[in-house]
């Protein structure tokens, strides 16, 4: 739907063909307008500009201390520069975000201090706010998320794993639940559509690869959490870098230039939904303690050692279309009703299924020769944790995943689709789509309780008389077993044998479901037979075989032979019962048995 099943999955697909070698597309960088020199201070953007603020900007003013406080803005549109009002005081190694209209600056190694400084863009001005970091640090990263910024890592008299949230809303800091390292001269992007925030590299007593995940606080997790993921590499080597810029572009993040044992222009990928690293292309220049920010669908970086004054525009790889919607989205299980969904009703045969249960697609993508991948989520209606399956990328068309149900219960699934870039149906990397296409629970049930045993009746110790002496039918009876599925569901497995240790089987039969009587032809005989039987429910368990009873089956000539009847009655007919042509010839052969038995007695 917490289960930890051992998951077993299996890909059905319909193409024939072989694994789809594709070329990455890699992006593409172009130089912009440059302007003065920038480095190691604060950057962001508003969506239509790239802002710069802090750090060292000698050219726009000469004088010390406002070249380290200076805010310049930079309009891709018209390729311009402009400067903008001055910070309070002077500024450097401070990280930079941005929310709902004013740019933060956060942290100052100026001053040695973790002070918080906002500049609103419509009245063009700074101001100094009450809160500060929640431990003094600068050379932190920050990035801005579901209506938070975080700001994470740091230095001050040594390195921070720590993780404060400021809320734009009210100016409050609140600390959050720390990295699993420390890490200074890091840097962070925060993805929206994931709702997840990621640091990136830093160093610590060494260049640094890390990737930390970040999830903000939940009502299970009330100060977020940190999950360790694939460390920065260019798909086949690790790559620990401090000083670059993090930005989002879409679902992926970019780590752009660095330094490591020299200066670095490498663009990096990070795939979140696949954990993957890919190397893209590279940019013009070398750089690190740069600035750089997303602005619209693309990224600018600017400054930086050792190349001060240059600007550069990043375009993005185009990754193609998202997959189509998928079409004969399906479950199956152990009864054609399976592929139905349960209803309220548990006593109806819809949606049951034993230990096992399919969930299959029909995967397309408009762009010919894209991998594709069937994604699943499946989960007890009675807990919170979901099961993750995924096929894996393969071709277009059909995939099934297939999987065994770990418990008896009721459950829930969900299905989204990916091609090999990454773009999914649905477009959000989030966001999954209901079994049926609609939020009723259950999807299905699965059966894995025994059903209860079943009580032989009848008969039980008593001599059952047949109208002939070869065989006849006996009509056993019991009582019905109970269960968690459908009671009408339940069938019964039915032996009768010649022995009490059921060797020597006289008749095995299946009765259809939800009977307590069933008639069965047996041979006459002076010697006792013993019956039993056992309940299979919809899930196809099997419950204890019942206790066995004994009865006799004896041939009832419905003669008094004290009284002569013998005699009188050596004139035979064949009896309207038997006047089919099979039961014909079983009537004469019964006739000529008792045809020569009364001789027997005229002689």
């Amino acid at each position: 739907m917490g289960l930890k099943p051992l998951v077993s999955v299996f890909v059905v697909f319909a193409c024939a063909s072989g694994a789809w070698a594709q070329s990455a597309p890699t992006g593409t960088w172009a130089n912009e307008t440059g302007n003065q020199q920038f480095q190691y201070g604060g950057s962001a953007s508003d969506g239509t500009y790239l802002y710069l603020f802090g750090g060292y900007q000698y050219g726009v003013s000469y004088s010390y201390p406002q070249y380290y406080s200076a805010t310049v803005r930079y309009d891709p549109v018209n390729n311009y520069w402009t400067t903008l009002a001055y910070m309070p005081v002077g500024c450097y190694y401070n990280a930079g975000s941005y929310y709902n209209g004013r740019i933060f600056s956060m942290g100052n190694a100026f001053y040695g201090n973790g002070a918080i400084y906002a500049y609103t863009i419509s009245t063009n001005s700074w101001t100094t706010l009450s809160a500060t970091l929640s431990y003094p640090r600068y050379y932190a990263a920050a990035c801005a998320l579901a209506g938070k910024i975080y700001c994470t890592g740091g230095y001050y008299n040594g390195y921070s794993n720590l993780c404060d949230e400021f809320n734009p809303a009210n100016d409050t800091v609140t600390a959050r639940a720390t990295m699993p390292g420390g890490t200074y001269f890091a840097s962070m992007a925060g993805i929206e559509s994931l709702g997840k925030a990621y640091t990136f590299g830093g160093y610590n007593n060494g260049y640094l690869s890390i990737c930390y995940e970040y999830t903000p606080p939940s009502s299970g997790s009330p100060n977020g959490s940190w999950t360790t993921k694939a460390p920065i590499s260019n798909g086949s080597a690790q790559q620990p870098r401090y000083g670059p810029v993090a930005v989002a572009l879409g679902i992926r993040a970019y780590v752009m230039g660095g330094y490591n044992n020299g200066y670095q222009n490498t663009t990096l990928e990070y795939n979140p939904i696949t954990d993957t690293w890919a190397q893209r292309a590279n940019m013009s220049y070398q750089r690190y303690l740069h600035g750089g920010a997303t602005v619209g669908a693309k990224a600018y970086m600017y400054g930086g050692y050792p190349t001060y004054t240059t600007c550069e525009e990043f375009t993005p790889p185009d990754f193609g279309l998202p997959p189509n919607t998928p079409t004969n989205v399906a479950q199956t299980g152990s009864r054609s009703e399976t592929a139905l969904q349960a209803q309220a009703d548990a006593n109806q045969y819809d949606g049951w299924t034993n230990n096992q249960i399919s969930f299959s697609a029909n995967v397309t993508d408009p762009n010919a020769g894209q991998q594709v991948r069937l994604r699943v989520r499946v989960k007890n209606v009675n807990t919170a944790t979901w099961t993750n399956l995924d096929s894996g990328l393969t071709n277009q068309g059909i995939i099934t995943l297939n999987w065994p149900v770990p418990a008896d219960g009721a459950y829930d699934w969900q299905y989204r689709v990916e091609d090999s870039y990454a773009n999914s149906y649905p477009l959000l990397a989030n966001q999954w789509v209901d079994a049926f296409d609609n939020v009723t629970s259950p999807d299905f049930r699965s059966d894995q309780v025994p059903p209860a045993d079943p009580l032989a009746n009848y008969p039980s110790n008593v001599d059952l008389y047949v109208d002939h002496p070869v065989a006849g039918y006996a009509t056993l009876s019991w009582t019905e077993s109970t269960d968690n599925g459908p009671v009408a569901g339940i069938s019964y497995e039915i032996q009768v044998a010649r022995d009490g240790g059921f060797v020597d089987i006289e008749a095995q039969i299946f009765s259809t479901a939800g009977t307590s009587s069933y008639p069965v032809q047996l041979t006459v005989s002076r010697f006792n037979k013993y019956w039993r039987l056992r309940a299979r429910d919809v899930g196809g368990n099997l419950s204890n075989w019942s206790p066995s009873l004994t009865f006799r089956v004896v041939y009832d000539d419905h003669l008094d032979h004290g009284a002569g009847d013998a005699k009188r009655n050596c004139g035979f007919s064949v009896p309207a019962a038997t006047r089919s042509l099979t039961g014909l010839l079983y009537g004469l052969a019964l006739l000529g048995l008792a045809a020569a038995k009364c001789r027997r007695k005229l002689a």
